[in-house]
């Protein structure tokens, strides 16, 4: 049975994926090493650690396995995972989060969980996630935003957990052994539906638009956003506000009609948003698009980060290729092309999900580098301290440069 979902999932792979980033030796290799790993009896959970390597050599961060939708309810009811929140600064683990009865200092720097080093766990959960190209910020945005439940999809399904840990300003490594939770109990009810994908801020100096999100859901149409675009670019120009801050961190992607409409007030010029070769699943995105009044056209800055991803990649490439912004923060996890309009396909005999993209996308840009996310103009990365003291670092460096000019 584990065979045949092995070879139904190469077959769909080879079937579907455009492999705009894939090299097939590499493919082909890894196959042949997953392949070997195959044996009688396995778990699905054990099939999916095979598998994912397989996901992982495509090299597109549209496609992804997922448990079984039974296993996965199941490990969200019943399967104790990671009990700590943890984020990464630096390729290392630190202790963000916790329980209060582990009764471990918040900032704590974490040097193995269950014998694994923090080394072998990046290493495998690296090598089991998916990154357009050669891009890793995106991968570890992922690890970031999952660590507990990809600890316990690629590394280990224990229950139980011994951390070795030093405490922060300490050099000794402490130990402390401590009972999983079940995803219920550590995230609780994140409820979609009580987000809110835009917010806006403004200053005397300067306005902020935050995009969680280009994807519309619930109650935020498409609709929804052209009038808030058409609200805040309105009130900075009564206010005559001369630099705004477009942030995109976090911002996985969504719906390019949302993002096109974002750009359309921004753009130096008017170009097609995806290159006349793209799908017309778009109408008038491959025209030139129409620049939108009231026009901002002074001082720009994007805020970007791994996260920024799919849709956030093709605004983010727009924006740099017209050179109209200054871009802060670290290489986003998209640029100017992707492959995407995924589908899903139940894998037979498991029930393992495949998600893999079919087509590709690409915008109008130029100059800018394949496989690689947007650079940013300065690199300013969190760290540990900034996340303790809650100093959103990005910001406060945009705010400095536009301060000091």
């Amino acid at each position: 049975m584990v065979t045949h979902d092995f070879y139904q999932l190469v077959s769909s792979l080879e079937d579907n994926n455009p492999k705009l980033f894939s090299n097939q030796d590499e493919i082909s290799r890894v196959i042949r090493e997953q392949k070997a790993l195959l044996h009688a009896g396995m778990t699905q959970i054990e099939l999916i650690r095979v598998l994912a390597p397989i996901i992982s050599a495509y090299r597109c961060g549209h496609t992804a396995i997922f448990p079984s939708e039974t296993l996965y309810a199941d490990i969200i009811e019943n399967n104790p995972i990671f009990p700590l929140f943890v984020r990464l600064f630096d390729q290392e683990l630190y202790i963000v989060g916790n329980n209060e009865s582990y009764d471990i200092t918040i900032g704590s720097k974490i040097v193995s969980i269950n014998g694994y080093t923090v080394e072998n766990i990046l290493e495998i959960l690296l090598n089991s996630t998916s990154s357009d190209g050669q891009n890793i910020t995106f991968k570890y945005g992922i690890i970031d935003m999952m660590f507990n439940e990809l600890f316990f999809q690629y590394v280990t399904s224990d229950e139980t957990f011994i951390v070795e840990y030093i405490e922060p300003n300490t050099s000794t490594i402490l130990s402390k052994q401590m009972d999983g939770l079940t995803s219920e109990i550590l995230f609780g009810n994140n409820n979609l539906q009580d987000n809110i994908p835009f917010h806006a801020e403004y200053m005397d100096e300067y306005a902020i638009l935050k995009i969680e999100t280009f994807q519309p859901f619930g109650i935020y149409t498409r609709s929804s956003f052209a009038n808030f675009f058409l609200e805040f670019f309105t009130n900075v120009d009564n206010l005559d506000i001369q630099n705004v801050i477009i942030d995109i961190r976090n911002n996985g992607g969504g719906d390019p009609t949302v993002s096109s409409d974002l750009f359309s007030y921004i753009a130096s010029y008017s170009q097609p948003y995806f290159v006349p070769e793209s799908l017309n699943y778009y109408p008038g995105l491959k025209s030139n698009i129409p620049l939108k009044e009231p026009h901002f056209n002074r001082n720009l800055y994007v805020l970007i980060n791994g996260m920024s991803f799919s849709t956030s990649g093709h605004f983010s490439a727009l924006v740099k290729s017209q050179n109209i912004a200054t871009f802060i923060g670290e290489e986003s996890g998209g640029s100017y092309t992707c492959s995407d309009n995924s589908t899903q396909i139940e894998l037979d005999h498991t029930g393992i999900m495949l998600y893999t993209s079919q087509t590709i996308w690409t915008v109008v840009t130029s100059d800018l580098v394949f496989g690689r996310g947007i650079m940013p103009d300065y690199e300013v990365i969190p760290t540990i301290e900034d996340c303790l003291n809650n100093v959103d670092t990005v910001l406060v460096f945009t705010l400095n440069l536009i301060t000091e000019d």
